[in-house]
């Protein structure tokens, strides 16, 4: 793909204006380089960053997650109360209290559900509702998901509500046993049509260019000006790379597709009328590249309508990539403006101070603990997602701890998320995830350990930002000295343009095992090569970038544990800071060199050389490449934390958090 169009991207200052002036709107953005909002309502911190330490194919406006943050009751425009039954029978509570324990669970479930109904339906954008849960420990069966069919345990399908507890260490949610098919214990949205139509799929009519925020369509009637929508377009003819075929820049394996838009109907999104696909090994996977994948749609970014002007949509966030009219692009419906008028997504509703245990995944996502499908401004904030198992409140869990699939600006902050019942390789020990097509989220001061993936983003759509989360003990039971990946960029093919902040972890970069990934940005992590517990002796690093993943950029990062700075395919040799082109259909397995070809490095510190590395002299390093200030969860701890220049790191608040043994209590 070709990553510089030709067209000049708008200024910044237009590029917001504009769709703000089409759709009615006016107002004053702050000065540059001041913290405050542009005329659309976004911080304008985002746009006064400074990228020029970034090639320019790298430069992205990581501007994630909810405008202001996570609304607060007291929030002028979207505030909330406390939704309660008639006559307050339960003293400021949504739920009778009394309802915990095992034997209650039929009882709690039943009253939670039917409270977060009437909350829903009560709740309004200027008069959100919370259901708010009293300390204790409630369990929950599994219930039928409406219209859609397959059990979860609670569900949220309405804008506006917030489910709160008391504190994660106060209030849990359990599965009581198994919850079958899907899974989950507590489930936002999954209200994904019941027909191609519900999409309204539409034709992108020229080329939408990277950088900008215009889109050309047929019909841009069909939207409204509020909607979430995702563009995504045609995988395009194979070439020979290697002995892989590419399809545009991307290739991906075995179930790489069922994270993509499907041939039929599915959770994943409207129909394609692709050919279905069988891989099974490198011969199936290049005849289907040639042969089938071209008409498969893996290339996506979300979105929110701003303007709408002719047959022209203008969109809250520059395209992070070129899409092509001769790729044949499209543009379709993931969360209306109004969820009520059609059975798709939702938006402005989250989870707060509460622990959530159990889950499993029969049917493949959304399972897990909680799940986020076809949401819009959601969140997860001060949660425990427990998936350990040891006794009836710790049932351990199958699947993802918190999940994010087919979501716009959501956000996880300030959470723990830990365990899964089966650490073996299989998909059912994943921590928190960015799934399909998921664009412009937060996933933010987290504390993710003990599990295969303790952070994974699987076919996401770009913009997304995976920053100051401590990350550790990534594991395969069956293999316990073999070093997982931690922070995984790609776990599902085709994710591009995130990035990947102030992190602590064994290590970072992306996997191939269904394909591969790029234009991803590491920066100002720390990565010390290993699990802090376990003596692991394979597949060590602290940065791996598996065999023909390319255009990943790695820039003012501490990276320690290794003995040789690099392994490739023609030196494989060694305790590598950077492995480069490994781990190609199995362990152990190198590609043609693509990788180590194909890698931006610069102002990285690493323990081989024992000092700063600059690609072509030193230059300024900036704080941050989404933030304009130190962020208040920092407190008074120096901010950046992690220094390339010296080689040294200082406090980062949610590894503090974990040390001192207080997961759960954020400042």
């Amino acid at each position: 793909m070709t990553r510089h169009s030709t067209a000049t991207p708008l200024h910044p200052a237009v590029r917001w204006l504009l769709p703000t002036v089409l759709a009615g709107a006016i107002g004053c953005g702050a000065a540059p380089g001041t913290e405050g909002q542009d005329a659309t309502g976004e911080s304008t911190s985002a746009l006064s960053i400074d990228q020029s330490i970034l090639p320019k194919q790298f430069r992205t406006t990581w501007n994630p997650g909810i405008p202001g943050g996570v609304p607060r009751d007291d929030d002028p425009v979207r505030p909330a109360t406390v939704w309660v039954p008639a006559g307050n029978p339960y003293g400021g509570y949504s739920v009778n209290p009394a309802l915990i324990g095992p034997g209650n669970a039929a009882a709690f479930t039943a009253a939670a559900q039917a409270a977060i109904n009437a909350a829903g339906a009560a709740a309004t954008p200027s008069s959100r509702k919370i259901v708010k849960l009293k300390a204790g420990t409630y369990y929950v069966n599994p219930q039928t998901l409406p219209n859609k069919g397959g059990r979860v345990g609670l569900y949220v399908t309405a804008d506006n509500v917030t489910l709160r507890g008391e504190g994660p260490d106060q209030t849990h949610l359990v599965a009581n046993g198994t919850i079958p098919e899907y899974g989950t214990v507590v489930l936002f949205g999954h209200r994904t049509g019941f027909s191609d139509a519900d999409f309204r799929v539409v034709a992108v009519t020229g080329n939408a260019w990277m950088w900008t925020t215009n889109v050309p369509v047929a019909d841009a009637s069909r939207f409204a000006v509020g909607d979430v929508i995702t563009i995504d377009m045609l995988d395009g003819p194979a070439k020979a790379v290697g002995s892989v075929q590419f399809n545009g820049d991307f290739m991906w394996f075995y179930d790489g597709q069922y994270f993509k838009r499907q041939p039929t109907l599915s959770w994943a999104g409207p129909s394609t009328g692709a050919p279905g696909i069988n891989v099974s090994d490198l011969t199936s996977a290049n005849a289907a590249a040639i042969n089938a994948v071209p008409r498969w749609r893996s290339m996506m970014q979300t979105s929110e309508i701003v303007g709408i002007s002719g047959n022209t949509l203008y969109l809250k966030d520059p395209l992070v990539m070129d899409f092509f009219e001769w790729r044949q692009p499209q543009v379709w419906r993931v969360v209306p403006k109004d969820n009520r008028s059609v059975f798709l997504g939702n938006r402005w509703s989250g989870i707060e101070s509460i622990g959530v245990a159990g889950g499993n995944n029969q049917w493949g996502f959304p399972g897990g603990t909680i799940a986020f499908s076809y949401m819009a401004y959601a969140w997860a904030k001060n949660v425990e997602a427990d998936g350990s198992r040891y006794d009836q409140a710790h049932p351990g869990k199958d699947g993802y701890n918190i999940g994010l699939g087919r979501c716009y600006r959501c956000e996880v902050r300030d959470s723990y998320v830990h365990d899964s019942r089966d650490e073996n390789p299989g998909g059912q020990a994943y921590g928190i995830v960015i799934g399909t097509g998921t664009s412009a989220s937060l996933v933010e001061n987290n504390i993710s350990i003990n599990n295969n993936k303790p952070v994974a983003s699987i076919s996401s759509g770009g913009g997304n930002v995976i920053a100051y989360n401590y990350v550790d003990n990534a594991v395969l039971w069956n293999s316990p000295g073999w070093q997982e990946s931690a922070i995984d960029d790609s776990h599902g093919a085709f994710t591009h343009n995130d990035l990947i902040e102030g992190n602590w972890s064994p290590n970072i970069g992306s996997d191939t095992t269904h394909g591969n990934s790029a234009w991803h940005t590491h920066f100002r992590n720390y990565a010390n090569g290993r699990n802090s517990s376990g003596n692991m002796t394979g597949n060590i690093r602290a940065v791996g970038v598996d065999a023909y993943t390319h255009d990943s950029a790695f820039v003012g990062n501490v990276l320690r544990g290794g003995n040789v700075y690099q392994t490739t395919p023609s030196s494989p040799n060694g305790t590598p800071i950077f492995q480069l082109g490994n781990n190609f259909r199995g362990f152990g397995s190198w590609d043609n060199g693509y990788s180590a070809a194909h890698i931006y490095r610069d102002a990285n510190w690493d323990s081989v050389n024992g000092r700063i590395v600059w690609a072509s002299g030193a230059r300024t390093i900036p704080p941050s490449l989404y933030l304009g200030a130190r962020p208040a969860f920092f407190g008074s701890n120096p901010w950046p934390w992690v220094d390339p220049l010296t080689g040294t790191v200082s406090t980062l608040p949610a590894k503090a958090r974990y040390d001192a043994g207080r997961p759960n209590v954020v400042p």
